[in-house]
């Protein structure tokens, strides 16, 4: 019997990515689908008592509004927004990580787009204990700051440009340290692409490696992760771009300074593909079903 599944934002760009990549699976309906923020308190109650009959719900809404839901929805469901990624009551949705706990969950926070590029990227040097210091470099399609038209999304101003922000306080660079429990240092981009995301780590080992070892420790480590590609070459926008797949590779070393570059798509692997992922765990089907 199919799974009855609600999104409440099926109409930003995560929300619609959602929709499209479901349309492919073969165990899941699409009952009730909501854009629209509740005019009230009497209108939210009505939407959560139509998503409480759904098997699972997918909030797919910008920072700051899942928690209206997330207080009254009785059914699993998936966050992908960043309000509940240090939730104690949920599980962080990195699936290479906490899959196990993925299965059982009631309620799955998924992980932000960049934190996934980078984490997966420097996980298997964190596990190996050979990383000293960490300088990230991220850089991503416009899609990523979401919908809504600013001064720094615009066409004029975008166009032929690259915008730095957050130089050195962005959210994700907490969620990446509390997942690898170790100081980083990251500052994003917004280049002018409509999708895709990239990230150059800067590692400084605490121990010498050579190349062939670094190689063969990111081979062994995502041996069996469907998602994950290890490249000779150096990743890049267009060979992830509408896939759910991460791509790391590069991997050049100059005096114990190892370079790793790692792309994937954010509005996939870094939110709505990865999302489907969690879901299939949740609900025990094959974790590649309707995305490969």
């Amino acid at each position: 019997m199919c799974k009855k599944i609600g999104i409440v934002g099926h109409a930003g760009f995560v929300g619609m990515e959602l929709v499209k990549l479901l349309q492919f699976h073969s165990n899941i309906k699409l009952k009730t689908l909501i854009s629209n923020k509740p005019a009230n308190e009497t209108e939210l109650n009505s939407m959560v008592s139509e998503l409480n009959q759904c098997d699972l719900v997918f909030l797919a809404l910008p920072a700051g509004q899942a928690n209206g839901y997330v207080n009254k929805i009785d059914t699993r469901l998936i966050d992908l927004s960043s309000d509940n990624r240090f939730n104690p009551n949920f599980v962080y949705g990195l699936p290479e990580i906490y899959s196990k706990k993925i299965e059982i969950a009631q309620k799955v926070s998924n992980p932000g787009c960049y934190a996934t590029t980078a984490i997966l990227a420097l996980l298997p040097l964190n596990l190996n204990k050979s990383i000293d210091q960490v300088v990230i470099d991220g850089k991503s399609g416009v899609s990523g700051a979401g919908k809504a038209n600013t001064d720094i999304t615009n066409f004029n101003y975008l166009s032929e440009n690259i915008h730095a922000y957050s130089l050195t306080q962005h959210k994700h660079e907490k969620e990446i340290q509390g997942q690898l429990k170790f100081p980083i240092h990251f500052t994003p981009h917004i280049i002018p692409v409509k999708r895709g995301l990239l990230c150059t780590s800067h590692v400084l080992l605490k121990k010498d490696l050579n190349i062939q070892e670094v190689k063969k420790l990111y081979e062994n480590f995502y041996a069996n992760k469907s998602f994950v590609k290890i490249k000779e070459s150096i990743p890049s926008l267009q060979t992830v771009q509408n896939t759910p797949f991460i791509e790391i590779g590069g991997f050049e070393i100059s005096n114990k300074r190892l370079v790793i570059v790692s792309a994937l798509d954010n509005l996939q692997k870094g939110a709505a593909s990865q999302a489907i992922e969690n879901m299939n765990l949740m609900f025990g089907f094959k974790e590649t079903e309707g995305l490969l």
